[in-house]
């Protein structure tokens, strides 16, 4: 059966396919010469190491030229077995800004993106080299021997140019690679689709029944400046073009230990305060505990070796003082925490002044 259509259906037919989806397949549809000139073709190949590159997503992307920055997708297509793509939109805006947005779902390349500059009634041939990726492995497990499959990695690295494409949360147009990554039940992660650089990670525990570690085995820390606890003070991971790194296996530490107690005056009155639980041999980890009516209880500890020091609201009546009532800390007693258990009773009584 032939069908034959005359010019103006077949305008009407590529205007409603254009707007039903932007995008008419390269081929599909042969256009008679009066149509040639309203539309063009932007086509070309994706290679990576000399190698085609099938299945890789291409998206035809227009830049908002009243706002220059935003974007809106023209068409979106896959590569075929040999990397091959192509585009014929239907309309094309003149002097805009035309970007190829390529991102492999395997993540085995670099995600990125190529200017392309459509002629109208022409084909454009934009052929792109894309780069293979870095991948980051490594293994976690947990001090009580749970399956880590709440576990996820959170990557911190590169930035990439803003018009790159998008991987990670939605807010943040600077990623091209994931920002999240799961631990598989046997504890094994890898961190695909990197593009060379430095990099840290923070592995975190959804349950929030451990704490956050970082790649090098040392707990977040708050920066100076920044009120969120973080791994910038770790050395990174460097992996370079097409490279694979690993980190070493990685403990969760338990975060359920409490040390509860009391503050009061020589007489037995309680005493408002806070309560500082310092960790025996490192400065830097401490945990303010508030009282409430002289009650104070520190709660989410890790297991190990700690020190309280007390003080006291009414500094101008009370001293500070140190468990067990001591003046100084290297006079102090040590309190030992053990992981799901708390430890009471370490109360502290300060003198008047």
């Amino acid at each position: 059966m032939n069908i034959r259509l005359r010019a103006g259906r077949l305008v009407a037919l590529l205007a409603t396919l254009s707007l039903a989806g932007g995008l008419v397949a390269a081929g599909s549809v042969t256009a008679p010469p009066a149509e040639a000139a309203t539309t063009t073709i932007v086509k070309g190949a994706i290679a990576a190491a000399g190698e085609w590159q099938p299945g890789v997503k291409v998206r035809l992307m227009l830049r908002d030229p009243d706002s220059g920055d935003s974007y809106a997708t023209i068409a979106t297509t896959t590569t075929t077995t040999r990397g091959a793509f192509s585009f014929r939109p239907a309309t094309v805006v003149k002097d805009a800004r035309y970007e190829l947005w390529y991102d492999d779902p395997d993540l085995d390349l670099v995600a990125g993106w190529r200017i392309v500059e459509p002629v109208m009634g022409s084909t454009v041939t934009r052929n792109i080299t894309a780069r293979r990726a870095s991948t980051i492995s490594g293994r976690v497990a947990f001090a009580n021997g749970a399956q880590p499959s709440h576990a996820e990695v959170l990557v911190e690295g590169q930035v990439a140019e803003a018009d790159a494409p998008t991987r990670g949360p939605a807010a943040d147009d600077q990623v091209v690679y994931p920002t999240t990554v799961p631990v598989q039940s046997d504890g094994t992660f890898r961190v695909k689709g990197l593009p060379r650089g430095d990099y840290r990670l923070t592995y975190t525990d959804k349950t929030h029944n451990f704490f956050d570690i970082c790649h090098d085995g040392s707990r977040e820390k708050v920066s100076e400046g920044d009120a969120n606890p973080s791994c910038l003070h770790v050395t990174p991971v460097s992996v370079g073009i097409a490279q694979s790194a690993s980190v070493p296996r990685r403990t969760f530490v338990d975060r359920s230990a409490q040390i509860i107690g009391r503050v009061t005056n020589a007489q037995g009155a309680l005493v408002e305060g806070i309560a500082l639980i310092h960790r025996v041999g490192d400065p830097s980890e401490f945990t303010r505990a508030y009282t409430t009516k002289g009650v104070w209880r520190a709660i989410d500890l890790p297991a190990g070796s700690w020190q309280v020091e007390v003080s006291p609201d009414d500094q101008a009546r009370y001293r500070d003082r140190w468990f067990q009532d001591a003046a100084t800390q290297s006079t102090a007693q040590t309190v030992t925490t053990t992981a799901g258990q708390k430890t009471t009773n370490r109360n502290v009584v300060v003198p008047r002044r």
